[in-house]
């Protein structure tokens, strides 16, 4: 048997450049998945520390190495039917090349703003943006060059993607309501339809946007049901539709497996941010439509009892916000009374106090002091049950807030 000095070169091309691709694709971790995450990281929240920049440097050398290795391989290839899918490949990587220097480009960004801000800098630095043109552009190339590709649905995926997080929305538009119809896998089916929905949204189309959420909700068991859900509950609340909006939200936050269903990467919150939202806009709604009574009323039909402490504050807060004294203190007096072991209780009585001081009533704020040590002092309800290091610390903490305010 002989051996094709030509063949077995090829072949071994092939080899080592599916090597490189496997190699930096696992590396740095890009998701195999067609419908992986892809939303920008946030890095407002980022603590700048040495360690993880030096890290995320590290991240970026990587990245420039892969696609420098891809670049090569697509033009050493020796057979043009692998090349339509190495360009794919490539411009997968060039996503996240593009991705990890924008985090790095943000942080300098942010550091730079601060100087400007404290005038160090004469000129107000420009903010950075994603534009993907590299993986739009080898993308348009394998479209034109290669229209039969198999995997042809999957790119025009990822161009809406890359159009949608650069604000072209229309863009998106076009390409998610091409690809819906021809779905048949039910996940991915999901996710063009929730995406098309955030494109309606986005633009103020509230009435479209529900609409499309809705189709979603034929599938109970789709991972995008919890979060089209949650935006439908926005749309009512945009569109005025108040007591749907309260059903929505109820609804997520009575099935807590909803809410821990929601993938945070693309709704853009954590789960414990979207639990508080929800209770918020359920809060909210209730001080403009009704107040107290029927909210408690509300409580109990939905069966909600547990958030019961939390809604109440939230809407004695809401009406201390706006000045509304009498309200705030009567909402307070219900969770003092029937919330015994509620872990805010210090605040809620601080805040009970202001309302007192800046009714101008001295002596109903002086009270306040006596009743917080009652009810949070020393062998409570509410002491035995946050028996811990940071609520003694709070507790004195509002103590000693309450007599520096007596005192002055």
């Amino acid at each position: 048997m002989h051996c094709n000095p030509g063949k077995l070169s090829k072949n071994l091309t092939i080899l080592i450049i599916s090597y490189i691709f496997v190699f930096f694709f696992g590396m740095l971790n890009i998701p195999s998945g067609l419908y992986g995450a892809d939303t920008v990281t946030d890095t407002s929240s980022i603590d700048f520390d040495g360690e993880y920049i030096k890290e995320l440097v590290k991240k970026i050398k990587e990245a420039d190495v892969a696609v420098k290795f891809a670049r090569k391989a697509v033009r050493n290839v020796p057979d043009s039917s692998l090349l339509p899918q190495l360009l794919f490949q490539l411009s997968e990587l060039e996503i996240r090349r593009e991705k990890l220097h924008f985090e790095l480009n943000s942080m300098k960004y942010d550091i730079k703003l601060r100087l400007f801000e404290k005038g160090k800098l004469k000129a107000e630095p420009p903010e950075p943006e994603l534009t993907f043109e590299n993986t739009l552009k080898i993308n348009r190339k394998i479209l034109n060059n290669y229209p039969d590709v198999p995997f042809r649905d999957q790119l025009l995926y990822r161009n809406a993607i890359c159009y949608y997080e650069t604000g072209k929305k229309d863009s998106a538009k076009i390409i998610f309501l091409r690809l819906i119809p021809k779905c048949q896998e039910d996940t991915l089916k999901a996710e063009l339809i929730f995406r098309l929905g955030e494109c309606y949204f986005d633009e103020g189309n509230f009435e479209k946007a529900l609409i499309t959420y809705q189709q979603i909700l034929e599938n109970w068991s789709s991972p995008f049901f919890a979060m089209a859900l949650y935006k439908i509950g926005w749309c009512h609340y945009r569109m005025d539709n108040i007591t749907d909006a309260i059903s929505t939200f109820c609804y997520l936050l009575k099935d807590i497996r909803l809410i821990e269903n929601i993938d945070s990467e693309i709704i853009g919150k954590s789960q414990i941010e979207l639990r508080s939202e929800v209770i918020q806009y359920i809060a909210f709604s209730f001080s403009d439509f009704g107040g107290l009574s029927p909210l408690l009323g509300f409580i109990k039909q939905m069966g909600i009892v547990d958030d019961k402490p939390e809604l109440l504050f939230r809407l004695g807060d809401i009406y201390f916000q706006r000045d509304f004294f009498e309200e705030a203190i009567k909402t307070f007096d219900l969770v003092i009374k029937e919330c015994v072991n509620y872990e805010k209780l210090p605040e809620i009585f601080s805040k009970k106090y202001l309302c007192f001081e800046k009714m101008g009533k001295r002596k109903q704020a002086f009270a306040v002091r006596e009743e917080f040590i009652k009810k949070c002092g020393e062998g409570s309800k509410w002491a035995m049950t946050n028996n811990t290091e940071e609520s003694n610390a709070v507790f004195r903490a509002t103590l000693e807030q309450l007599d520096d305010r007596i005192a002055t």
